[in-house]
């Protein structure tokens, strides 16, 4: 019978053994796992990184561009207020001519109505106003020639200065839809460091809190496994009564979390020693 009790006592520590082995290979199993998860979540960072120093870059050249279209612009309106302030004054000195013209055109009228008068006296002077009546005549003529070419110039400055424009109008949507494009890219790049970030932290949270986590207290961490340590926990955990003896280490605990967990969380009976 001692025999038979001893061989008894024997497979059972040999199963417990064989439990406690089985344990700690698959925690180190989980580790690995975790490790290698860890590495795959790192390399995906490294590559969202650089892919947001790429965007960056591109933002930055686009700035660039878009600096210089400004400075040309810019120029461009100097040029045009030049441009358009030249215009201004050769418009003000025609008018000015004109003036002139009509002046000398009144002052041959009434010449002409005076030569009229006397002109069965003075032929001499109708000859000279006659003269004089062709030299503004000629000047007229001028003076339209001049108008024409200024029409034919402002219209030239016009359909310049629409070219201009709508080159304006097509370089801002160019630069709105570079925008909204890079403006898309970093919403995309902020959405996949978001979820990488999410997926670092779901890797490395802490385990779930469980029942035996009780264990873990200073009460029976690394400490034998007595009866009377048993007796405290017995109306929660009868089979604590296979490890009298053991070291309560944390490769146990995870043992009896992975085999003799129970659905629920911490029970009622453990709250007060947690």
């Amino acid at each position: 019978a001692e025999s038979t009790l001893g061989a008894i006592e024997a497979s059972k520590q040999d199963k417990i053994i064989k439990l406690v082995q089985e344990g700690l290979e698959s925690f180190e199993s989980r580790l690995q796992n975790t490790e290698q998860e860890l590495a795959r979540t790192k390399t995906n960072m490294v590559q969202s990184d650089k892919k947001l120093e790429n965007v960056t870059a591109s933002l930055t050249i686009t700035q660039e561009k878009l600096k210089n279209s400004q400075q040309q612009l810019a120029e461009t309106k100097s040029n045009l207020n030049q441009r358009l302030n030249q215009t201004e004054n050769k418009l003000e000195n025609v008018s000015t001519s004109l003036i002139a013209t009509q002046v000398e055109l009144n002052a041959t009228r009434q010449e002409l109505a005076g030569t009229r008068n006397t002109l069965g006296i003075v032929t001499t002077s109708l000859t000279t106003t006659q003269n004089k009546l062709k030299y503004s005549e000629q000047e007229l003529a001028e003076t339209k020639s001049t108008l024409k070419l200024f029409e034919e110039k402002l219209g030239s400055f016009k359909f310049s200065l629409t070219s201009t424009q709508n080159e304006m109008y097509n370089t801002q949507v160019e630069l709105t839809a570079t925008k909204n494009n890079l403006t898309q890219q970093l919403e995309s790049v902020t959405a996949s460091l978001n979820h990488t970030q999410e997926e670092l932290e779901a890797a490395t949270k802490n385990k779930v809190r469980s029942k035996w986590d009780v264990l873990f207290s200073d009460r029976f961490f690394n400490k034998q496994l007595t009866r009377e340590m048993s007796q405290e926990l017995r109306s929660a955990w009868d089979v604590l009564d296979l490890f009298l003896g053991a070291n309560i280490t944390e490769p146990v605990i995870e043992h009896l979390k992975q085999q003799h967990e129970s659905r629920e969380m911490v029970c009622p009976e453990t709250e007060n020693i947690l």
